[in-house]
Parts: structure tokens; C-alpha cells; sequence
């Protein structure tokens, strides 16, 4: 939290915006005027009360209003805020924040208290259900509340009839109080509500966070300071904490990080509160360290996300918590920074959530990334990561896309992270999706002397593996292991060399340029594998000898690729036992090849 935050009390109006700790300091709500629409002044004493107008980190505005026509505020040369209400409360009308002079929005609370609106979500489960319903009907009549839990939604003290007319207006959404010291944004309103900030937004070393029931848009470009009592280093955060709520940056971002050393320099969505979506339209330039999403194991359901849409110029690194990252554009992540990684996991350890997002199936992010926690890609559409990757801690990568959809990683993939030695190392691929390996795979960088003893490529979940690398990319050298779905090798170049051995527990291994008579792929079968061996269409009328030519895959399974195969050929088992099956392929024996007493 930022240094310096003032506790007291300013002028004998103050009005204390449902605060949950009574002892703590009042910030001081100024009202707009309802009756002054279109283009005001908002530095207008007689349009707000208290006389006056807000400008002051202990100061909110209410533009919330009922207003009969649309509202355009100009804050002329920029003021000061701890909080903004917006949305109108009578009928579908526009509400702006604006600007001709180049003025600022900037946003900082003094207050030590937490703030909240009018919330009915009693349950803290983020939505306001039936739950909550009951929930008040069990406290009606209680006094001396000091918090919500038991039905007091408008922090009034009392369990009344007022709360159960917040619950009725607020049923079927998501509804939040702000954190403790935190400046807020409550963009509400009826249905049909726009708000719109039009002027620049600037965070004065604060975090920002938005909630409400109707979408905003920032137009005006958006800027932040760090802690001038702390070497400069920002504490500055923008999050939607709202469900279903949008967020729209369209101005431009200017990193201006001080320190890289020191941590982070600006937070999107970094609460384990934050459930809305923050979409960044503008471009994202400057110098700095940028955390997106949760690094809590409390993060709430569902995870917010952040929307990059930009040709990013930043330099940097993005570290990803627990959240839903979009890819907009080919550059989204920015320009790789001289010694920090693009993209990196976060934290926290041992949890999933950390999702990657591509908006087009032609989606080429170049950019590094370094692995160190489970990476999930999810979504509709394909990805392609042309970047280097490193795993640390034996993680790997978690394709969830659907069918037709692919992730591609087309750049080197390091079984390793840099500067490390003797360490055990897995890459692993998980998930339901269909993953294609390109580019090089390396077991320890170009420059080591001698191989390690235990760097291996791991297959789980039922997808499919395709492993398509050109001769001379690969040292991988490790056991490749296999435990679910398929695994394609195109053809012999993409197979592990040095002697590296294949170990199958289970789904299917091939070559899609054949196994029936591939020696080079057979010997490095390791004998104890049971899992499937997986047929090419040039093997559809083979002879398979387990007995012989498949020798080392005695014990394994006749299993067909992901998209089914007719075998008309012969198969003589080793120990009398015809076994077939495995990965996700339909596996068809048409012509009744199953002969003698051999057991099946």
C-alpha cells in the first residue's frame, strides 16, 4: 500500500460512503446536481454538493444521478479523485468525463477505510442470488451491523426493508466492495446506460478498481507514477472486479517502470477479486514489467481477463498470474526486453488457470517465454508460438482447443531452463487439443559439453503429439515418455537422438511415415512398454511380427491414429495373444485376421 495515507476527516459535510470500519476516516461524497445536463463544468461550484467540487484524494463524485438527458462533465484543466460513481439511475442516458484542456482524471485514495456501494451480495460469493435472499430474511430487524454478512446491503446498521430493495435491484449480477484504501469506478446505471471517460486517466501510484453493472470505456489515454517516498517504484493496478463487467482502454499506455529489479512496475486484473474483463485497445508503449492476472490460490471464479489488442512497443515482461490473457495481435506482448523474459508464469505454484487466448486462427506470437507453471491455451481459435521456450519445474504446456484447432510451437524448446546444471528436467504436454512441434528441441544449451542424464519430452492428456523437426534441429536426447493420446513423429528426423529410448504406458506412438518396418524407431522402443503402437496408412496391409521385426514392442497394443484405420494385414502376437486398441483412433479389422487359439 502506498506510504502516506492521510486519516482524517475532511469538512463538516462529509459523507461517508458505506463505510465498513465507522472509527476509520470519511471520504467526502460530492452529488452532482440531476437537473444539469449536457456540457457542464465540473469545477462549478453550484453543480455538485456540497458546495464545492471534488478535488482531493479524499474526495468522491457522484455522477449517478437521475438525470433527464445525457451529462458531459469537463474537467477542464484535470482534478483529483478517490472514487467515481457513474451511470443514470432514471433513464438510458450517456454519462461522460471529459476534457479540452488536456486535464487529468487522476485517481488517489487517502482514505485508510474500505468502500463499497450498495451491495446485496451477502453470501461473498461475488452475485447476488437466492442464497442472499434467505440470507437477509434470517438477519431482518438486526441492528449494529458492521459489515454486510448478515443483509445490511446499504451499510446502514440495519436489516430492512431498504436491503431487500438493493437486493431486488441488484439480483442476477455481480456486485463487490472495493478494497480496503483503494481509489474506485462504479460504472451502473439503468439498462442502456454508457459511460464514457473521455479525458486521460492517471494513477497516482494507486490501484484503480472498477465494478458496477453497465460497460465503460476510457478513451483518454491512461498514465501512472510510482511511490516518490519509495525510489519511485509503482504500486499502480487497474482491475474489474465486477462478473460480466467490460472495460475498455482505448488510449494509449506509457510503461515507465524504475526500477526493473524491484518488482512489477503496473497490475491488470492482478486481484484474486477481479472477474470482469479489461480490454486494451491502445498501444502499450514505454519501458516496463507488467503482472496480469491473480497470483493468489483464492483467485475467484470466473478468473478475469485481459484483452490485448495493440501493436505493443513495450519493453519488458509480462508476468502472467491466474487468469484469461487474450492475444489481439501478433505483437500483443510487446518487444522482448534485453534480459527479462516476454512472458513468464507468476505464481501461484501447483495451481492451473495460468490461459492463453488467441483471437484468430492466423495468431504468430514471437515473442520468449519461460515456463513455470502449468501453461494452458484454451479458447476457439489456433495459436501459433514461434518464440523460444524454457520450462523450469518440470511444467508444460496444457492445449485445451478444440477439434480442427491447433497449437503450433514452431521455435526452439529448451527441456531446461538457462544457467542450470545437473538438474532432471520433464517438458510436458497435456490436454485434450492437437499440439505440432516445429521447431528445434534441446536438452541443454548449444555451448555444454556433455548431455544431461535425464531431460525428457512427456506426453499426457488424450490429444494428439505431432513432433515434425527438420534433421539437425534436435539434440534432444532424453527417453520420450507417453502416458495418453496419440503421439506422431512425421517421419525419422524427428526422433530423439543420442539413444535416447520411447517408453509407452499407455495411448498410442508412431511414425506417420510407418512402424511396420522401421528399425530405426523400433530399437528405441524400451521393452517394458505396453502402450499402443501406432499404425501409419502405409502400414495398413503390413505384416506386424511382435514376434520378430516388433520385437522390443512385444507388449504393446495395434492402436490406429487419432482419425481411425482400416488394417487389412497380419498380425502374429508374441505369446499367443492378440492385443489391440489404444490413444483415441478407431482401430478396424475387416477381414477377420484373428485366427487359431491365439487369446485376444
Amino acid at each position: 500500500m502506498r506510504s502516506g495515507k492521510i486519516g482524517s476527516i475532511i469538512g463538516a459535510a462529509a459523507v461517508c460512503v458505506s463505510c465498513l470500519n465507522p472509527a476509520a476516516a470519511q471520504l467526502t461524497e460530492y452529488v452532482w446536481d440531476s437537473s444539469k445536463t449536457g456540457s457542464q463544468l465540473w469545477q462549478q461550484s453550484a453543480n455538485w454538493s456540497p458546495t464545492g467540487f471534488p478535488n482531493g484524494p479524499l474526495h468522491t463524485a457522484n455522477l449517478s444521478r437521475p438525470l433527464a438527458a445525457g451529462l458531459d462533465a469537463n474537467i477542464g484543466a484535470g482534478v483529483i479523485v478517490a472514487g467515481l460513481k457513474m451511470g443514470g439511475t432514471a433513464g438510458p442516458v450517456t454519462t461522460t468525463v471529459s476534457t479540452g484542456a488536456g486535464g487529468l482524471l487522476t485517481f488517489r485514495n487517502d482514505d485508510m477505510a474500505p468502500v463499497q456501494t450498495a451491495n446485496a451480495d451477502f453470501d461473498g460469493d461475488s452475485f447476488v442470488s437466492g442464497a442472499d435472499l434467505l440470507i437477509w430474511q434470517r438477519g431482518l430487524g438486526l441492528t449494529g451491523q458492521l459489515n454486510n454478512n448478515q443483509g445490511d446491503a446499504d451499510a446502514d446498521t440495519v436489516v430492512d426493508g431498504d436491503d431487500l430493495d438493493v437486493w431486488k435491484d441488484q439480483f442476477g449480477q455481480g456486485t463487490e466492495a472495493f478494497s480496503q484504501g483503494s481509489a474506485f469506478i462504479d460504472s451502473s446505471g439503468v439498462i442502456g446506460s454508457i459511460n464514457t471517460i473521455s479525458a486521460g486517466v492517471h494513477s497516482d501510484n494507486e490501484q484503480i478498481e472498477i465494478a458496477g453493472s453497465r460497460d465503460l470505456t476510457i478513451s483518454g489515454n491512461f498514465s501512472y507514477n510510482g511511490d516518490p517516498n519509495n525510489a519511485g517504484i509503482s504500486a499502480s493496478a487497474l482491475r474489474v472486479i465486477s462478473p460480466g463487467l467490460t472495460v475498455t482502454l482505448a488510449g494509449s499506455v506509457v510503461m515507465n517502470n524504475s526500477d526493473a529489479l524491484e518488482g512489477v512496475d503496473f497490475q491488470f486484473n492482478d486481484s484474486e477479486r477481479n472477474q470482469g474483463t479489461l480490454v486494451i485497445n491502445g498501444i502499450m508503449s514505454g519501458t516496463g514489467d507488467i503482472a496480469i492476472g491473480s497470483a493468489s490460490n483464492a483467485a475467484r471464479l470466473p478468473l478475469g481477463t485481459v484483452v490485448l489488442n495493440g501493436a505493443n512497443t513495450f519493453t519488458g515482461s509480462i508476468r502472467a498470474g491466474r487468469g484469461n490473457l487474450v492475444l489481439g495481435h501478433d505483437n500483443a506482448l510487446g518487444v522482448d526486453g534485453a534480459t527479462l523474459a516476454a512472458y513468464r508464469q507468476a505464481g501461484p505454484a501447483n495451481q492451473f488457470g495460468y490461459n492463453l487466448i488467441s483471437d484468430d486462427d492466423d495468431r504468430v506470437i514471437s515473442n520468449p517465454m519461460v515456463i513455470a507453471q502449468w501453461q494452458t491455451v484454451k479458447g476457439e481459435h489456433s495459436l501459433e508460438w514461434a518464440g523460444e521456450i524454457e520450462q523450469t519445474n518440470n511444467r508444460g504446456l496444457i492445449n485445451l482447443l478444440p477439434a480442427g484447432k491447433e497449437l503450433k510451437l514452431s521455435g526452439r524448446v529448451n527441456i531446461f531452463e538457462e544457467a542450470e546444471s545437473g538438474v532432471q528436467r520433464r517438458f510436458e504436454i497435456h490436454g485434450t487439443g492437437t499440439t505440432r512441434m516445429t521447431g528445434s528441441i534441446r536438452d541443454l544449451p548449444d555451448d555444454a559439453m556433455e548431455f544431461p542424464e535425464d531431460h525428457r519430452l512427456v506426453k499426457r492428456g488424450t490429444g494428439a503429439l505431432i513432433v515434425d523437426v527438420a534433421a539437425g534441429d534436435n539434440n534432444h536426447v532424453g527417453d520420450d515418455v507417453i502416458y495418453m493420446g496419440n503421439w506422431h513423429y512425421t517421419d525419422n528426423d524427428s526422433l530423439n537422438v543420442g539413444g535416447g529410448q520411447i517408453q509407452s504406458y499407455g495411448g498410442a506412438i508412431g511414425v506417420d511415415a510407418g512402424v511396420s518396418n522401421n528399425t530405426d524407431f523400433l530399437s528405441r522402443i524400451r521393452t517394458t512398454s505396453v502402450g499402443g503402437l501406432q499404425l501409419a496408412p502405409s502400414d495398413a496391409g503390413a505384416t506386424l511380427d511382435f514376434t520378430s521385426t516388433l520385437a522390443n514392442a512385444a507388449n504393446m497394443t495395434v492402436a490406429a491414429p487419432e482419425t481411425g484405420l482400416s488394417f487389412t494385414g497380419t498380425i502374429i502376437p508374441a505369446g499367443g495373444r492378440y492385443q489391440l486398441g489404444g490413444g483415441t483412433g478407431t482401430l478396424t479389422l475387416p477381414n477377420a485376421q484373428l485366427t487359431g487359439s491365439n487369446r485376444l
